[in-house]
Order: C-alpha cells, then sequence, then structure tokens
C-alpha cells in the first residue's frame, strides 16, 4: 500500500490564546490557552454568539466560565470553576467569557468559522468589572 496520506490526523497548540486547528464544514475544535486578557483579574468584556452554542473542556490549569444575562441595562452573572474532564455548554445567545490560570488549556467546539464574525462584545464598565472580579475570586481555588 503506497498511500502516504496519515488515517489519524494529530493537533496541539502550545502557543498563547486561541487557535481553530480543526474545522469543517459545519463545525470547529479550537484550543485556548492562558493570555494577559483572561487572567482572573483582567476581564473587561464579554462575548455572545447568535448562531451557535460553544462547548468548554478543561485539558489543563484552572478556568473559571462566566455566563451573564443583560436586562434593561442591568447585568448578572454566573460562574463557575470548570472540572477538569467535564464538558460544559454556553447556549447560542448566552454572552459568556472565561478566565484562565497561567497554565490553563481549554478544548473548545462551536460552529464553523464562528471566530470569524459570529461575535457581538459588551464592555464591562469599572462596577460591572469589579463585581465579576469578585465572583471569580469567590470560587477560584487557592
Amino acid at each position: 500500500m503506497k498511500n502516504s496520506k496519515k488515517l489519524i490526523e494529530e493537533y496541539s497548540h502550545s502557543g498563547k490564546g486561541y487557535n481553530p486547528y480543526l474545522i469543517g464544514p459545519k463545525w470547529q475544535v479550537a484550543q485556548l490557552n492562558f493570555m494577559p486578557e483572561l487572567a482572573p483579574d483582567a476581564i473587561k468584556k464579554i462575548d455572545v454568539h447568535h448562531n451557535t452554542d460553544e462547548t468548554f473542556l478543561l485539558m489543563a490549569g484552572q478556568a473559571v466560565l462566566i455566563a451573564a444575562k443583560i436586562n434593561n441595562k442591568e447585568l448578572s452573572f454566573e460562574v463557575i470553576n470548570l472540572a477538569p474532564k467535564k464538558l460544559y455548554n454556553i447556549p447560542k445567545g448566552c454572552w459568556h467569557n472565561i478566565a484562565l490560570s497561567t497554565d490553563a488549556e481549554v478544548l473548545i467546539t462551536e460552529d464553523a468559522n464562528t471566530h470569524l464574525g459570529d461575535y457581538e462584545f459588551y464592555y464591562l464598565n469599572q462596577e460591572e468589572q469589579t463585581e465579576l472580579g469578585l465572583l471569580i475570586q469567590s470560587v477560584w481555588r487557592k
């Protein structure tokens, strides 16, 4: 057999930040590693995807998943410290972000090419940043 193409493909990401490394016709898999704007005390915005759910799987380190509702310009947060090997889903239309430890690695699955345009940002004011920072610290494992 002279087929030089491997049957099993391998992907990894060792740099900082977000890297989509497998994009199919309907979905994509990406890895998110620590970057300074995702430190627990540095979250300044949340985002929403209007056309896709987004799943998160903690592979290494520590991560706090943040979900938020905006109702009449009032923001309410929900935070959870991710457990390793447990899949978490943020439904489409839900505002969210994630706080990461410096050694964190998170696997993300969502609709294909979401990172190219299916997102909107909400920038937190100082009061909202302070509230969110306290919530993150309340679940952060020391």
